[in-house]
Formats: C-alpha cells, structure tokens, sequence
C-alpha cells in the first residue's frame, strides 16, 4: 500500500471543501466522504479543521464504523496520545478509499515524531523513542543506528548529537535584533 503524497492530500482538502459548500443538505454526503475530508486534513497537518468537520457532521455519520475510528485517530493526536494513534491506526480494517490517506498520515506522524525527538531530547530511551515513532524497540534501535545517533545497548539510552549550527544561531539573533529595532520604533 502506497502511502498517499501531501500534494494528494491537500488535493483532497480542496475538493472535499468544495463538495461540502455545493450540497444543500450535509445529509446526502456519506461517511467514507467525511472520513476522506478529515484524514486529507489531518495528513496536511490541519487537525483544527479537522475537528470542525467532525463537529458540523450530521450525527448519522458520526455512527458510522469508519468515520468513528477516523474520529479516534483525531483525537489521539490532538491528545498528543501517539501511542494510542499507532494502536488506533493498525488496529482498524481501512476501505480502500481511507487506507492510502492513514498511511500517509502514519507515515507523517512518525516523521514528525522523528523530529521532535531530535529538536527535543539529547538523551532518549529506547522505550520512548519506540513508543513516539510507533516502533517496536528493535526497529526503534534500526531507526536510532540509521539516523547515526549513539546506542548504549547496556543502558538501552540513545545519545542524540546536537545538530543546530552557528549558522542558525547567527539568524536567530539576527531576528531579534530586528524585532528590537521594530519595537524600539514603535515605542517613539
């Protein structure tokens, strides 16, 4: 199963807000379209909207199996539950027009917890990074050695190395002189 790209994605957001504005009656809409228009959302990141969608929804949808278990996934991620989101997204019979959009979904969220990891910890355990990326721990440790971080086996830590550079450092402060100069012209 070939996970959708972004592009498909929002693509999918634009044409499913679309249909949505030209129907009369939200009613005639099904749960498999619902179900596309908040997993295309939730893939591009826009978990706000997605939620909106949900609310709007006709209470005859919101009962349907598939747009239950989309709505479960919303509100994993918006909980910040990862762990959960992995068990909900494995744990659910996905129709063919849902399965590529909670595969990249999938797919996105454990990138971004990829990068969390890395912007965020400089020493991880092994279960923690398993648990953020949806891994067991030994594709947790594949993923550990791939991205060239330190493993200590014994102590089951993983060492990730500081990878901000002087470069965004300079820009940062570069930034906040500005702001300060901005605010220094307003306040006159």
């Amino acid at each position: 199963m070939a996970a959708a790209s972004a592009g498909a994605a929002e693509e999918a957001c634009v044409a499913c807000e679309e249909a949505e504005l030209k129907v009369d009656d939200a009613n005639q809409l099904g749960g498999t379209f619902y179900a596309v228009y908040m997993l295309s959302l939730m893939a591009c990141g826009k978990m706000c909207e997605a939620r909106f969608v949900w609310k709007r929804m006709p209470l005859e949808r919101k009962s349907e199996a598939e747009v239950g278990a989309v709505h479960r996934l919303l509100r994993t991620l918006w909980t910040r539950n990862y762990a959960q989101f992995y068990i909900e997204s494995n744990g659910f019979a996905w129709s063919s027009a849902t399965a590529n959009l909670v595969a990249r979904l999938h797919a996105k969220t454990k990138e971004d917890m990829l990068a969390l990891v890395e912007r965020s910890f400089s020493v991880v355990s092994l279960e923690v990074l398993a648990t953020m990326t949806g891994n067991s721990l030994e594709a947790a440790k594949h993923v550990a050695v791939a991205k060239g971080w330190e493993l200590s086996e014994e102590t089951g830590m993983v060492t990730i190395p500081d990878t901000t550079n002087e470069e965004q450092e300079g820009l940062k402060l570069e930034q906040l002189e500005h702001l300060s100069e901005y605010v220094s012209v307003l306040c006159e």
